[in-house]
């Protein structure tokens, strides 16, 4: 085979691989372009030897040959796998990316030509699998009763975190997602271990079981926002919409589980028959009080036990002097309160002045027994849509868990 001939017949491999189908294909090629490789021009058979600049282009182009192997390879299995659909169910879709960017869409009324396929499916499953909550929505609706399109799970716990920055008790707090629960069996008391000898019998065990009944709370936040405000990015809605559920939500949730009355909302630590009570009067320092307080704590509710403090308590710790006049904590540039006689301390905003709470958050149950949801009404001659946040939510305290310091009340 001639010079020309050779280079014919590369020419010709490479628009055969150009236009490969399969990884067999590819490979019946290549074999072929090493076979052509060991072809020596017939002008040359004389001396069996080529030169080296033709020895080079054989060379590059059996590499050359190999790249576009895997550049082939590569482009078959990405088509492979846009032809496997992505798989939504009950269990995931609300965790999923596309979810959440469909969700946001929707929101903002975005045309059905801007939503990506794996979104309109999301969507789909998102609005048919939550069917047994709300009423199926309708061409003209998007459905009634726990309303409308369910917020991600994830802008859900971006929105739950952003409320929690703000209140470090909540923060702490034993929460559950269980949907139906109204109430939650906790050990009153207990026998206990005990040493035993070899060869005996354990004593059966003497418990008492009591139940923490929720009051099931409604807990809803409508926010107004401009039509030129749904203008922005997606990414950027769904964060302006975290921020602002988040800011409506965060005093009513964050200060129920210490001051909630237990009607039509969740039940506080302060709410008589809840706590210890360690009432002391305004002339005693901040100080005496957590410690009169710590001593009212049972021993078996010391284990990961903090101080949660009102931010007035502690500065007046922060500004305490001795009998000289001088401070026993330097204000200026000091370290933060951080424990007191080895109990963390936490300063929560949402405990009333001269307020403290002492024990383990985890004595809190806290059950969002329906999950956040959000509805928008368009209200067109105001060029406006209100957007309604909605959750069912319950919580109360294992009685005698928390100890509660207050100032006493004057008469």
């Amino acid at each position: 085979m001639t010079l020309e001939e050779i280079e014919a017949k590369k020419a010709e491999l490479r628009s055969k691989i150009n236009d490969a189908k399969s990884e067999e294909e590819l490979e019946e090629l290549r074999k072929q372009a090493e076979e052509l490789n060991k072809e020596v021009p017939t002008e040359e058979k004389k001396d069996g030897t080529i030169t080296h600049d033709e020895e080079r282009a054989l060379i590059a182009d059996t590499e050359n040959l190999e790249k576009r192997k895997v550049e082939i390879t590569n482009i078959i299995a990405k088509r492979e796998e846009e032809k496997v659909e992505k798989k939504f169910t009950r269990a995931n879709v609300l965790k999923s990316q596309e979810y959440r960017t469909a969700w946001a869409k929707r929101l903002m009324c975005k045309s059905e030509d801007e939503f990506t396929e794996d979104e309109k499916r999301a969507l789909d499953v998102a609005l048919t699998t939550t069917a047994t909550t709300y009423v199926a929505p309708s061409s003209g609706a998007d459905g009634v009763n726990n309303g409308g399109l369910f917020i991600p799970e994830t802008v859900s716990q971006e929105i739950l975190k952003e409320v929690e920055l703000e209140s470090p008790f909540l923060r702490d707090v034993a929460k559950t997602y269980i949907r139906g629960l109204l109430s939650f069996p906790y050990k009153k008391s207990s026998s206990g271990a005990e040493w035993v000898t070899e060869g005996t019998d354990n004593k059966l065990e003497s418990d008492e079981w009591d139940n923490l009944t929720f009051v099931q709370m409604e807990l809803s936040k409508t926010i107004r926002i401009t039509w030129k405000l749904e203008a922005m990015a997606v990414e950027d809605f769904i964060n302006y919409i975290v921020g602002e559920v988040s800011r409506e939500m965060r005093e009513n949730l964050a200060d129920k589980p210490f001051y909630g009355t237990g009607v039509k909302e969740i039940a506080g630590i302060t709410l008589e028959g809840n706590n210890i009570d360690a009432e002391y009067e305004s002339t005693v320092n901040a100080l005496d009080a957590i410690k009169a307080g710590l001593a009212k704590l049972p021993k078996r509710k010391r284990a990961g036990a903090k101080i949660y403090m009102s931010e007035s308590m502690a500065l007046d710790i922060s500004f305490m002097k001795d009998s000289n006049g001088t401070y026993l904590n330097n204000p200026v540039n000091g370290v933060a309160l951080d424990s007191v006689a080895r109990y963390p301390v936490e300063v929560d905003p949402f405990l009333k002045d001269g307020d403290f709470i002492i024990g383990n958050a985890r004595w809190y149950k806290m059950n969002f027994n329906e999950g956040i949801s959000v509805t928008k009404d368009v209200i067109g001659r105001s060029r406006v849509n209100d957007y309604t946040g909605y959750c069912v939510v319950g919580g109360a305290p294992v009685p005698n868990s928390f100890v509660y310091g207050h100032v006493e009340e004057s008469v």
